[in-house]
């Protein structure tokens, strides 16, 4: 028989023991949370001379419609591209805007670069879209230009397919013809609502999008990428309120 101080022992090491269990699995916890906090995308600035600064500042001044990201590591520049709520975004290196920054002449080339990739990306969009062989209702959503410490270029085009798209086709083509877009517009109305009536889950449909990334280092094969696209094997996402849907580039 176990006697009073045997219990008590056998309940302390028990407390002990439960009091130790719980404290690793608070630990565990606040390690995931670290974790997590860890693997938060960060940009490199903090790295930048004051003069690397400057000229970073200088850039944004200039180029206000494009989204200029400093990053180091590869998962860092992709999560700050994808963040980016900018058409077009522009990758570089701490150690390559500080080369810009000390060279003129190297800023200056690279800038050029930079400036082809955008208006070569701009004649891409209004090529797709006017390309019988291009999927209709789809469109260039954002690109980001990765300029490389070798010299190097690389093209990331997001392409977006939705029915915004498709109601921007459709208004384009009323515009020709206003007397025939009321009829329509009366017809498609009539139609929506009984469609309504009918199938109840048409709304949700129009709340959803198809979108995918194509990586590319040259023009050519950037615009192969685009329309070898299969936009069948490529699966929906919700459009929430507030979603930019804009494919102007």
């Amino acid at each position: 028989m176990v006697g009073i101080n045997g219990i008590s022992n056998l309940y302390n090491q028990y407390d002990s023991s439960r009091l130790n269990k719980n404290k690793k699995t608070e630990n565990a916890s606040t390690s995931e949370v670290k974790k997590s906090e860890a693997a938060k995308p960060e940009n490199s600035e903090g790295k930048l001379s004051t003069k690397g600064k400057d000229f970073l500042n200088s850039l944004r001044e200039k180029y206000k419609d494009y989204d200029f990201i400093v990053a180091d590591s590869d998962n860092d520049k992709k999560a700050l591209a994808d963040a980016s709520d900018k058409e077009i975004a522009v990758l570089l290196s701490s150690s390559e805007l500080e080369r810009m920054a000390e060279d003129d002449d190297y800023a200056k080339e690279k800038l050029s670069q930079m400036e082809t990739a955008i208006d070569m990306a701009k004649k891409i969009n209004e090529q797709l879209a006017e390309d019988p062989e291009f999927a209709e209702d789809a469109g260039i959503n954002k690109i980001t230009i990765e300029l490389g410490d070798d010299g190097s270029m690389k093209l990331f085009a997001e392409l977006e397919k939705s029915s915004a798209k498709q109601r921007e086709r459709i208004e384009a083509n009323r515009q020709k013809n206003r007397e025939a877009e009321k009829a329509e517009a009366k017809e498609a109305e009539e139609k929506r609502i009984e469609d309504r009536r009918t199938n109840p889950y048409e709304k949700a449909a129009e709340e959803y999008r198809q979108r995918t990334t194509v990586e590319a280092s040259s023009f050519e094969e950037l615009i192969a990428k685009i329309k070898g696209v299969d936009w069948e094997s490529i699966p929906f996402d919700e459009i929430k309120a507030g979603d930019r849907i804009d494919f102007a580039v």
